[in-house]
């Protein structure tokens, strides 16, 4: 099994620890590694991120994308495995406040095929199912 997360800090990367931990190969993709401003309504960074994140999918794809945050970069994400067709799921609750974190909540919504729980057991349990 193989994931793409996308988050931020040391909750994403907490989230990928205890996800290797339940046998999920896990990619780890920063909101801060996107850029100085990455999540914070730099529009300019999402077509860049969305061109990363398509060269990086369409090389070896995941399994699944999870999203565990409402920034710019899981925005990108979120659009690129929905064009590729990778099962994307959304995971805890929302993190920013504002009204570009609302706007990317929305659309992160629309475009998930799942809303998950900020579990690691829960997340790798629905991984191995898509």
């Amino acid at each position: 099994m193989k994931a793409l997360l996308v988050g931020e800090g040391t909750r994403a990367e907490a989230l990928a620890t205890a996800l290797r931990r339940a046998g999920v190969r896990v990619d780890l993709r920063s909101e801060e590694a996107s850029g100085p401003q990455a999540g914070r309504g730099d529009v300019g960074m999402l077509p860049r991120e969305i061109l990363d994140l398509e060269r990086l999918l369409t090389g070896e794809p995941p399994d699944a994308v999870l999203v565990a945050s409402d920034g710019d970069a899981a925005l990108a994400a979120a659009i690129v495995a929905t064009k590729l067709v990778v099962p994307l799921a959304t995971l805890g609750e929302p993190g920013s406040a504002g009204r570009e974190a609302e706007v990317n909540r929305t659309l992160l919504t629309s475009l998930a095929d799942a809303r998950l729980a900020d579990d690691p057991q829960t997340a790798a349990s629905w991984v191995a199912g898509t």
